[in-house]
């Protein structure tokens, strides 16, 4: 990845058990132990900078919300996610809501996951026939 303003950088603190802190080698002038961290790229915050700084490009991130939201909050959760490139979102809202999920699934664009919950045939069937009903948004 190219960064196109190299000025801002973020710096990260991993707590270990124990008490510690993860520092890393540098490579580069100035030699020596430091905190890890990188640059911020021109439209990245530094959440997201931070992050990626710390899980690098090549670990997917998922987010498990437990069904807690109302289809609002998760959208608008979902929106304030977008910069991070999750993998998924999984249960933004009740899983047993399949009308509510659907909602949320149409409003973002990050991929909305379910299931884990659901058993047997019959939750699997009733999900499949809800999700192809027409006019729902899914």
């Amino acid at each position: 990845m190219t960064y196109r303003n190299p000025v801002p950088t973020v710096d990260i603190i991993i707590e270990v058990e124990g008490g510690g802190v993860i520092l890393i080698e540098r490579g580069n002038e100035p030699h020596g132990w430091a905190l890890p961290g990188g640059f911020v790229d021109y439209g990245e915050s530094l959440e997201v900078a931070a992050v990626r700084e710390a899980v690098g490009d090549g670990v997917d991130i998922c987010i498990d919300c437990h069904g807690l939201y109302n289809v609002r909050d998760a959208a608008l959760l979902a929106g304030c996610l977008k910069p991070f490139n999750l993998m998924f979102l999984e249960d933004p809202v009740p899983p047993e809501n399949i009308e509510a999920m659907g909602k949320v699934t149409a409003s973002t664009s990050i991929p909305i996951c379910t299931g884990e919950l659901v058993h047997r045939r019959e939750g699997f069937r009733r999900r499949r026939h809800e999700s192809a009903r027409p006019g729902d948004g899914t």
